[in-house]
């Protein structure tokens, strides 16, 4: 019994450091050899070729662009915006890359600090798969807080919202900045916020939630594309003493989006908790409050403008279920984990393939193949058919229809691409489905002509033995004594 036992265990560790061997490797330098160093910042496929690409911010004041490559090392620097490009004192505090102006080209927003705790914004053009570094653009605003990236006109073109004195929306269609008051004047946003654009009402068309000071919230409802005040979720949080950055989920499963709060009860942040509200609801419902592990005790850790308490959503186990990814500490003093600043991990998740689409500003006359604006997202795996898909976009001021389509019988496991052009004609969009052959379409014909030939044999052997009957019955008649024929 003692040796079965030391062998299963000797197996179960041969088995396990195996099996960490080859899960867990070190592929940094396969990855981005010696250029594995800075903060990354945005992802995007910059070269339009199908390709995740890397933004990383270095030393605060300078980005560089990371293009894929099919060889080792698998992302190399390709364009670079050096600090001598801004003016002196600027700290680079985030990256966004998008179509801003309109031409399909992938764009390059940065926002900055200069001298003051004020946002700046600059905007560099994309040209013909590069960045056009004579003719950048500054942005005559300065906002209180970085700005939200939005469609807010229901162009397709991302546009700008933030506050200098009020809310203002600015769009750089043609690269022509024009900005505009939007929304309410008395709107004073919360320092660090967490806006968002988002669908609250399931109507296809994205609503804008905000939050102000206080804390305090907004949801504006789209409504035939302009933004309406409604109350349709709870205006304050609920009573703690720690509240936040807003996060959005569908928690349930029923189709809404219900506002996720992470929150401390305490002023030292020893006992935290996760809130919830549902769409039309006014009551907050905890849906997470136990932070013990056996012995252990744990809470978040007090956010600070540079860093706030945020929950970072995501199916990280692939179960179909939300799940939230959240930097937590000790505070049963059982265990030393450090819990200062540095000791923080941000990380990231990403496909480095994409599956390129077609640009929703366009259909048949795109320059190339892949061209923004395009999104791409994963359905899940299922066995079955999907039955509906529905896809929408925001509709322009003034616009009442509901621009959505539905495609049903949708196989799984495949790509769609839907085209949604032109926008105000929903009956026209085109999807197309792809499927991608695999090792598993190989085995299952191999499997599927096995048992074919397996059927055809035991049909032959059937076959056989019944031709073998039939002869000896054969034999048998002809030797059969005649009675009649006496």
């Amino acid at each position: 019994m003692w040796l079965f036992k030391v062998n299963i265990l000797a197996f179960f560790l041969l088995f396990v450091g195996r099996y960490e061997t080859f899960a867990l490797q070190d592929v940094t330098a396969d990855l981005f050899g010696a250029e594995n160093y800075g903060t990354v910042a945005a992802f995007g496929d910059f070269h339009a070729d199908k390709q995740t690409d890397i933004f990383i911010i270095r030393e605060r004041s300078e980005v560089v662009i990371l293009l894929a490559d099919p060889k080792p090392p698998y992302f190399k620097p390709k364009l670079h915006i050096t600090k001598d490009t801004f003016p002196k004192g600027t700290v680079i505090t985030s990256v966004v890359p998008g179509d801003y102006d309109g031409d399909s080209q992938m764009d390059v927003l940065l926002t900055a600090q200069i001298s003051s705790k004020s946002t700046t914004v600059f905007i560099f053009w994309g040209h013909n798969q590069t960045l056009d570094m004579s003719g950048w653009l500054a942005l005559n605003k300065t906002f209180t807080d970085q700005p939200l990236i939005m469609d807010f006109n229901g162009d397709m073109v991302p546009d700008i919202f933030g506050v200098t004195d009020v809310p203002e929306v600015c769009y750089l269609t043609n690269r022509a900045p024009a900005c505009r008051d939007a929304l309410s004047p008395t709107i004073k946003l919360r320092v660090p916020h967490s806006n968002a654009f988002i669908d609250l009402n399931k109507d296809f068309a994205a609503d804008l939630f905000l939050t102000t000071e206080g804390p305090k919230f907004e949801t504006w409802i789209n409504k035939d594309g302009n933004f309406t005040k409604v109350e349709i979720m709870p205006a304050e949080p609920p009573a703690v003493k720690t509240v936040g950055q807003s996060s959005f989920v569908d928690f349930d499963g029923d189709g809404y989006q219900d506002h996720l709060l992470p929150v401390c009860l305490d002023e030292g942040c020893q006992h935290s908790a996760i809130y919830l509200a549902k769409s039309g609801s006014k009551e907050w419902v905890s849906v997470l409050s136990d932070f013990q592990r056996k012995e252990t005790l744990w809470s978040f850790v007090p956010g600070n403008p540079s860093q706030p308490l945020a929950l970072h959503l995501g199916d990280y186990n692939l179960d179909g279920f939300p799940d939230a990814l959240v930097v937590l500490r000790n505070t049963s003093g059982s265990i030393l984990i450090p819990s200062d600043r540095s000791s923080n991990i941000i990380s990231s998740i990403w496909r480095r393939e994409m599956e390129g689409v077609l640009s929703g500003l366009c259909f048949n006359d795109c320059p190339e193949d892949v061209k923004l604006p395009y999104t791409v997202l994963g359905l899940g795996r299922s066995a079955n058919f999907l039955d509906h898909l529905f896809v929408g976009i925001p509709r322009q001021s003034g616009e009442t229809a509901i621009r959505k389509q539905e495609w049903t019988a949708i196989i799984p496991n495949s790509q769609l691409i839907v085209i949604p052009y032109p926008h105000n004609d929903p009956h026209r969009w085109s999807a197309k489905l792809y499927l991608t052959p695999s090792n598993s379409v190989l085995l299952t014909a191999i499997a599927l002509i096995g048992v074919c030939v397996f059927i055809l044999v035991i049909i032959g052997i059937l076959h056989w033995q019944e031709k073998k009957a039939d002869d000896r019955e054969k034999r048998q008649e002809a030797h059969r004594f005649h009675f009649d024929a006496m």
